[in-house]
């Protein structure tokens, strides 16, 4: 969640790529009540194929 904004966010880990997008309840999007003063959130994670290996 970016600094200053009151957008609720969420990771949409059903969809494909898991994008990070606005959460919603029942059809309309959701927000805090206030502006929140610090990043809160997350670090999105990639993952690398295991099987592959660096020359």
């Amino acid at each position: 969640m970016t600094k200053r904004t009151a957008t609720k966010m969420k990771v949409a880990v059903d969809e494909r790529f898991t994008p990070i997008k606005q959460d919603t309840k029942k059809g309309k999007l959701r927000y805090y009540p206030y502006n929140i003063n610090w990043n809160y959130g997350l670090h999105p994670q990639s993952w690398e194929d295991p099987l592959f290996a660096f020359n």
